[in-house]
């Protein structure tokens, strides 16, 4: 059992050790992960300013992670990533009151089984959601109806 401190490399197997201070892009995890994993996540954080009038010309979320939405004013809005088994997007509208934000699929897809691509997730303002894709065209949220 090995101790690995600031580990870069690619294509890394490890069978038995404890990892510190490491940084990992695209990993692939097999078997059970034990320790305190779930309090060492951290997701990227995205400042967007929500655009547009429709599914066609909304800002455009470009990664998977939190997004701090700025700018709702009703019909402005902003548009997720393609959808993925299991990817996640945490959407909070920070827009004073009566701004509601809208949140509109990418091409193809769907949230909480709305119309493809032109139905949007209507967030009041001051309200998060956390939407998660369940497979590689349908998003839900939680809670199913932000509030």
């Amino acid at each position: 059992m090995g101790v690995y401190r600031g580990v870069t490399q690619d294509n890394v197997t490890i069978e038995k050790g404890t990892l510190y201070d490491v940084t990992l892009s695209n990993p692939t995890v097999s078997g059970a992960l034990t320790g305190d994993v779930v309090g060492n996540i951290t997701l990227p954080v995205a400042a967007v300013a929500a655009a547009g009038s429709d599914n066609t010309n909304a800002a455009v979320i470009s990664a998977y992670g939190v997004v701090h939405a700025t700018g709702a004013d009703g019909n402005k809005g902003v548009k997720l990533p393609a959808a993925a088994a299991g990817k996640v997007v945490i959407i909070k509208n920070s827009d004073a009151a009566n701004a509601i934000l809208k949140v509109y699929p990418a091409t193809g897809d769907k949230i909480n089984s709305g119309t493809a691509t032109t139905g949007s997730l209507n967030m009041a303002a001051k309200t998060s959601t956390v939407l998660v894709a369940i497979d590689a065209t349908d998003w839900f949220s939680v809670p199913l109806l932000p509030s």
